[in-house]
């Protein structure tokens, strides 16, 4: 949401390790640079690959995975060197994903 980000980016100005982007998360792996701790705040009916090859060795992915219309399980996915391993956090019901690039 752009009117979030233009606010994010106002209210977090002074913190020089926090750097706001506004833009579709399908495609947005180029930024993590290797992240460690990655959280989605909305329901993906699968986690995409890219996301899981754009963490650090051992970095970890958390997502709401279902469809929107059905319950869905907060996943923890872990990155091992090219392994990964799942777990399940249990039932939630997260907003779906809007995105147009799916």
């Amino acid at each position: 949401d752009e009117e979030l980000a233009q606010r994010a980016t106002h209210l977090l100005a002074n913190d020089s390790n926090v750097k706001v982007r506004w833009l579709d998360a399908h495609g947005s792996e180029s930024f993590w640079g290797g992240a460690r701790k990655v959280v989605v705040t909305f329901a993906v009916t699968e986690i995409p690959r890219p996301w899981i090859d754009a963490l650090a060795d051992d970095g970890m992915l958390v997502a709401p995975v279902g469809p929107p219309d059905a319950p869905q399980r907060l996943v923890g996915i872990t990155k091992a060197g090219s392994e990964m391993r799942a777990r399940d956090h249990g039932g939630v019901r997260y907003v779906a994903d809007r995105s147009s690039s799916i």
